[in-house]
């Protein structure tokens, strides 16, 4: 598991040995080795998602990620985590 969150390992603590704390990072290099992204379906997330086939597990917060969640969840692209 990958988290890129704005911030570092130190900011959370204790992180499991199979999960990795990044600021950042390209999504396109990880997307090549993992089989789903979870994410809040936020624009370039959900671009780079669709590109390259991973599916996708949406958390979203707001009325624009509601709706491309849900669109995506009609395309058969992903499924909505319900809050």
């Amino acid at each position: 598991m990958i988290s890129t969150t704005g911030q570092n390992e130190e900011y959370f603590g204790d992180i499991p040995a199979n999960a990795h704390v990044v600021p950042w990072i390209p999504y396109a290099e990880p997307l090549s080795h993992i089989n789903l992204v979870v994410c809040h379906c936020g624009y370039s997330t959900l671009i780079s998602e669709l590109i390259s086939g991973v599916p996708v597990l949406s958390v979203p917060f707001s009325a624009d990620q509601v709706a491309k969640a849900n669109r995506c969840l009609a395309l058969g692209v992903g499924s909505v985590l319900a809050q």
